[in-house]
C-alpha cells in the first residue's frame, strides 16, 4: 500500500517556499504533496518436479553418475483486481475489448492473447541432464598415478543442467497499472501549490481539484484513456532462468598425507531476467536523432524522452493518444517490458592443497583464479 495516506515534502525549492523547509513547515506551506491508492500483490505459481538417478561402478577404477530431471516452473498467475492485474503488452494498434478506449497495445486478461501470466506459456519441456564420473586409473606413469593399485590419482568431471524459479517481483510492477491505480501529487497536478490544510486546493487560493481517494477501480467494459503510460508487461518468449554447471578436476595424493587437487570449473547463466522498451527507438528514429542535432541529441533531457517529444522515433510510431492529437502527444512514456534475454558466464581455475593432521600439524591452502561476465544478474 504504497504512500495510501500520502505525505507532504519540504526541501526549500516550492512555489511559495521561504528558502527555509523548516519555517515552510511552520507555516504550513509544503514544497509537494504525493499520494496513491495503494495495492497489495497477490500472485500464484507452482512447480513440477521430478528427478531419477543412478550410479554405475564400471569397473574398480571408473565409475559413472547419471540423472535427468523435470523441472517445471509455471509462470506467476496474477490475480490481483479480480484477475485482470496482468498487464500484456502488443506491439501493434490492437486495443482492448476488456476496458475500451484504452491505449493501442495496452491489453489485460480476456483480450486476445492476454491471461492472467501477463502471455508467459508454461514450458513444460524443461528437462535437465546431469552426468558425471570419478576415474583412478591402478597403472601408469608412478609420477602420475603413483605405486601400482593406491589409487593415488584421480580424475572427476560433471555436468548439470538447472532451472530456477524467478522474482516475484515481476509481477509487482503491474500493480500501478492503468485504470487499477491513481497517484496525485495534489494542487501540483493543476499547476498549483499544495496546502497543508488541504493538498488538493493551491495555498494562495488559485484553484483546487477534487481529491480521488478513496479510489474506486472502474468496472470492465469501461472506457479507459489515460495519456502518457508508464507500463510494465512481459515478453511472450519469457522463460525461466537456466544454469548450466560443469566442472573438470584432477587429484593427486602427495607424501605426508597430502592431496593436491587442481580443477575447472564453469558456469553458464541463460535466459536471465533484463527489462527492455517495448516501444523502442527505431534505427530510423535514432538516425533522425542525430539530424535533428541539438534540438533533439543535443539535449539530454529531450534525448532519454524521445518517445515524448519524438514519438515518430518509436516502433509505435505515430500512434497518439485521440484526446492530444492536436498536439502529436503519444500514448506512452516508456513500456518496460520484462524479458529473459540476459546471459552471464564464470570460468575459475581452483587449486587446493590439504594435509591431513600428523603429528598436530593440519593445513588447508587454496587458490582461486576466476572471471565472471554478465549482461543481467542480481
Amino acid at each position: 500500500n504504497y504512500i495510501n495516506d500520502g505525505y507532504y515534502y519540504y526541501d526549500g525549492t516550492g512555489q511559495y517556499s521561504s528558502g527555509n523547509s523548516l519555517l515552510d513547515y511552520m507555516m504550513g506551506v509544503p514544497d509537494g504533496y504525493l499520494q496513491s491508492s495503494g495495492a497489495v500483490i497477490n500472485v500464484r505459481s507452482a512447480e513440477y518436479y521430478a528427478y531419477a538417478q543412478d550410479n554405475w561402478k564400471v569397473s574398480n577404477t571408473l565409475t559413472l553418475n547419471y540423472g535427468l530431471i523435470w523441472d517445471v516452473e509455471t509462470p506467476w498467475l496474477n490475480l490481483q483486481y479480480g484477475g485482470l492485474g496482468a498487464t500484456c503488452w502488443s506491439l501493434s494498434s490492437q486495443v482492448s475489448t476488456v476496458y475500451p478506449d484504452s491505449a493501442p497495445g495496452l491489453l489485460y486478461p480476456g483480450d486476445k492473447g492476454c491471461n492472467q501470466a501477463a502471455g508467459v506459456p508454461t514450458h513444460w519441456d524443461h528437462i535437465g541432464p546431469r552426468v558425471g564420473f570419478a576415474y583412478s586409473p591402478v597403472t601408469g606413469p608412478k609420477f602420475l598415478v603413483g605405486s601400482s593399485g593406491t589409487h593415488a590419482f584421480s580424475v572427476r568431471g560433471g555436468f548439470g543442467v538447472y532451472y530456477n524459479r524467478d522474482q516475484e517481483e515481476g509481477s509487482l510492477q503491474n500493480l500501478s497499472s492503468p485504470p487499477f491505480f491513481v497517484e496525485s501529487q495534489g494542487a501540483l497536478d493543476f499547476g498549483g501549490s499544495p496546502g497543508f490544510a488541504n493538498p488538493f486546493a493551491d495555498v494562495a487560493g488559485n484553484g483546487s481539484e477534487p481529491s480521488p481517494f478513496p479510489y474506486t477501480i472502474p468496472p470492465v467494459g469501461t472506457p479507459d484513456n489515460v495519456p502518457f503510460l508508464d507500463i510494465n508487461a512481459f515478453s511472450k518468449n519469457y522463460t525461466q532462468p537456466t544454469v548450466y554447471n560443469f566442472n573438470l578436476n584432477i587429484q593427486r595424493e602427495l607424501p605426508s598425507q597430502m592431496v593436491l587437487t587442481v580443477g575447472y570449473v564453469g558456469e553458464l547463466g541463460r535466459h536471465l531476467i533484463d527489462v527492455v522498451d517495448g516501444d523502442p527507438i527505431t534505427p530510423a528514429g535514432h538516425a533522425a536523432c542525430v539530424a535533428e542535432g541539438a534540438a533533439c541529441i543535443g539535449s539530454a533531457a529531450v534525448r532519454s524522452q524521445q518517445h515524448y517529444f519524438y514519438p515518430g522515433h518509436t516502433a509505435l510510431a505515430n500512434v497518439t493518444d485521440p484526446i492530444d492529437q492536436a498536439y502529436g502527444l503519444p500514448w506512452y512514456l516508456s513500456v518496460g517490458v520484462q524479458s529473459s534475454g540476459g546471459v552471464s558466464s564464470y570460468n575459475a581455475l581452483q587449486v587446493q592443497l590439504q594435509k591431513a593432521p600428523t603429528h598436530g600439524l593440519s593445513l588447508n591452502l587454496s587458490y582461486t583464479y576466476s572471471h565472471s561476465l554478465d549482461n543481467g544478474s542480481g
